[in-house]
C-alpha cells in the first residue's frame, strides 16, 4: 500500500470518527429534557412511596394515640 493510498485511509477513518461524534453529540443534546423529565419522574415516585410509608405507619398508631387522647388505657 503506497502513502497515499494510507493517507486517505486514515482521512476517512478521522471524518468517520467525527461524524460519530457529532451523532452522539446531537443524540446527547435531544435526550437532555428526557432525563431531565426522568429525574423528576423518580424523584416523584420515591417521595411518594416514602409519604406512603410514613403513612402506613401513622395508620397502624392511630387506635394506640386516640385511646391515649380520649384517656383511656
Amino acid at each position: 500500500m503506497s502513502k497515499k493510498q494510507r493517507l486517505k485511509k486514515e482521512i476517512k477513518l478521522t471524518q468517520k470518527q467525527q461524524e460519530r461524534a457529532a451523532t452522539r453529540t446531537r443524540y446527547s443534546e435531544l435526550m437532555k429534557p428526557t432525563y431531565k423529565l426522568l429525574r423528576k419522574a423518580i424523584i416523584t415516585c420515591l417521595l411518594t412511596v416514602v409519604i406512603l410509608v410514613i403513612g402506613v405507619q401513622i395508620n397502624d398508631k392511630l387506635p394506640e394515640i386516640t385511646r391515649k387522647l380520649l384517656g383511656e388505657s
